[in-house]
């Protein structure tokens, strides 16, 4: 990411933390990650 995206996605993600809504980084959903939300890139998430 460059220039003005990432202030907005750590402002949004700040804002929905507040709101009562659980952040898990993108890693920890990948398919080899602590928590994978698919089994596969290609898969569609649960």
């Amino acid at each position: 990411m460059t220039g003005f995206e990432p202030i907005v996605e750590q402002a949004a993600i700040k804002w929905l933390v507040r709101l009562g809504y659980a952040y898990v980084p993108g890693w920890e959903l990948a398919p080899d990650g602590s928590s994978p939300g698919r089994t596969t890139c290609s898969t569609r998430s649960r």
